[in-house]
């Protein structure tokens, strides 16, 4: 069956993750947002050279989380806002990254939880984006 088996049979996995990511039982859901980066980022590292800048306009679903993962520790005001932008992705684990990544270069949350409803998400995502705009120097 080759790779598209494989790249199939891991999209209906991380699909199953996702639902559970939303679950409203907290330790499911850091069980599964768990279980979702590190199969994320397995798959990432497993596929590219680690040393290969990628963007987040990428095709590839994975080349977000990867970069992601460069974005973090890097000083750039650029990637910063990119990052907020991974905020309002479809995928929580993205999110998840993203929140987590913005919070290790800023120390800021602004109240953003990547599990919480689309609107509660928005009202935070609204924080990042008028402190980004504020911060401009």
């Amino acid at each position: 069956m080759g790779r598209w088996w494989e790249i199939r049979r891991s999209r209906i996995g991380v699909m199953i993750l996702s639902g559970m990511a939303n679950n409203w039982n907290k330790k499911v859901r850091r069980m599964a947002v768990r279980i979702l980066v590190a199969v994320g980022l397995a798959t990432v590292g497993g596929c590219t050279d680690p040393s290969t800048v990628v963007g987040f306009d990428e095709a590839d679903p994975g080349a977000g989380i990867r970069a992601i993962q460069q974005a973090s520790g890097q000083e750039d005001r650029q990637s910063l806002g990119k990052l907020i932008e991974a905020l309002d992705s479809d995928d929580p684990a993205v999110r998840f990254l993203a929140v987590r990544a913005l919070e290790k270069r800023t120390g800021q949350t602004f109240g953003y939880e990547h599990f919480a409803s689309r609107s509660d998400r928005e009202a935070a995502m609204k924080s990042w984006q008028d402190w980004f705009e504020r911060t401009k120097s």
